[in-house]
């Protein structure tokens, strides 16, 4: 009889306690009144609250007094897609060995950036001595554009030329934003060529 009573004392217990405040019912917060936004939007202001932002002909530090200047961007193509002909200048400043940095392209939304054709006359990651420089124009490829005449996915806006050391995982990234008419220019090229997919 003891062992019933208590059973039942138990029970009648969970039944006031389940029937209590019904806060501690949605611990995943699926009933809060947040607007949800599109997944790829959120991940664009994220990327881009990284980028430390720069301008055409500004000359930045990129690392430990390796600067870059960027004079110009213009685009180019053959019959599979297009390119972004980046011209700069790198300055090693120091007085100690240096390297060029890596450029590429990165989209809106895309954790992925474009690689570089090696036709470029500005090698990328090549040493650079104390107080020298080099320059030349970097050949860049869209992302996803792996030159073997598969469809690239479509660049979203706004889109960057990135210069950093170690790509995208940086916590501050030099960018430099691609006008959006060489952007769809790309984009154009690559629906002639190999064909756009949607991002």
């Amino acid at each position: 009889m003891r062992r019933t009573i208590a059973t039942v004392a138990m029970s009648g217990w969970l039944l006031v306690g389940c029937g209590g405040d019904d806060s501690a019912s949605d611990p995943g917060g699926t009933e809060a009144s947040a607007v949800l936004r599109p997944a790829e939007d959120v991940r664009s202001e994220e990327q881009q609250a990284r980028y430390v932002t720069h301008t055409i002909n500004e000359s930045v530090e990129v690392v430990n007094g390796v600067f870059v200047m960027v004079t110009s961007m213009t685009v180019t193509t053959d019959d599979e897609s297009g390119f972004l002909n980046v011209s700069a200048r790198v300055e090693n400043r120091a007085t100690v060995e240096g390297n060029v940095p890596e450029f590429s392209i990165a989209c809106s939304g895309n954790d992925e950036t474009g690689g570089w054709m090696a036709d470029s006359t500005l090698e990328l990651y090549a040493d650079l001595p104390g107080e020298s420089f080099d320059d030349g124009v970097v050949v860049l490829t869209l992302p996803g554009d792996g030159r073997y005449g598969e469809p690239v996915p479509e660049c979203v806006g706004p889109a960057y030329l990135v210069v950093s050391y170690n790509s995208m995982d940086d916590d501050s990234i030099h960018a430099w934003q691609i006008d959006d008419s060489l952007r769809v220019a790309l984009n154009d090229a690559a629906a002639a060529g190999v064909g756009l997919t949607p991002d």
